[in-house]
């Protein structure tokens, strides 16, 4: 039987695990906001705009305020955050959209081109597309394809990987689709496969 004692000097002697919540402070340049919203806003509409997305502040000069993030906002890291929230607390239906200066004209890339009709074709052949991992090992890389070791060449390794099965960037498909093969060797033949990367 535990001792009543011990219970009541438990009980008050727990600390609470409950983390303080408390408001963090970022400083704003009214110069910033106005760039990235293209708008000419000063400091004391901008002020008004916090306080309608929620967000005390401190006019600091006629360019600069202190901005007081409450911390149920985790969201908020940058200074671009709080200018997005004053573009939502404006309205997005009140920004006047604008031709950029600059004409561009997008175009897909000539190798993605060719990718896309090799692709196509294999798959007219009645071949399956396999699409593995980038990050493999040296063993699948190598060893399992009976590559000696002067043959190897410099292949990039992460720095702090996660596991040893995903270590190092292939530097060519042949282990990945291997790798496909073994692991669906239960299947029938042939196995048409192929991969584009």
């Amino acid at each position: 039987m535990l001792n009543f004692t011990f219970i009541v000097k438990f009980y008050f002697e727990m600390k609470s695990t409950s983390q303080i919540m408390q408001t963090k402070a970022m400083e704003l340049s009214v110069s910033y906001v106005n760039k990235i919203l293209g708008m000419k806003f000063d400091v004391n509409e901008i002020q008004n705009l916090l306080i309608k997305a929620g967000m005390e502040s401190k006019i600091i000069n006629k360019n600069r305020l202190n901005v007081f993030i409450p911390p149920y906002r985790t969201d908020i890291l940058h200074e671009m955050d709080i200018a997005e929230d004053i573009a939502i607390a404006y309205g997005y239906e009140n920004f006047i959209p604008e031709i950029p200066k600059i004409w561009t004209s997008g175009q897909e890339d000539k190798f993605q081109k060719f990718c896309n009709k090799l692709r196509n074709l294999m798959l007219g052949l009645n071949f399956q597309e396999s699409m593995s991992l980038i990050l493999t090992n040296r063993e699948n890389l190598f060893k399992r394809m009976n590559i000696k070791s002067e043959y190897t060449g410099d292949v990039v390794e992460t720095e702090n990987a996660l596991s040893t099965e995903h270590d190092v960037v292939r530097n060519y498909l042949l282990p990945s689709l291997m790798s496909f093969l073994e692991t669906n060797k239960t299947k029938g033949y042939p196995q048409r496969i192929f991969e584009i990367g």
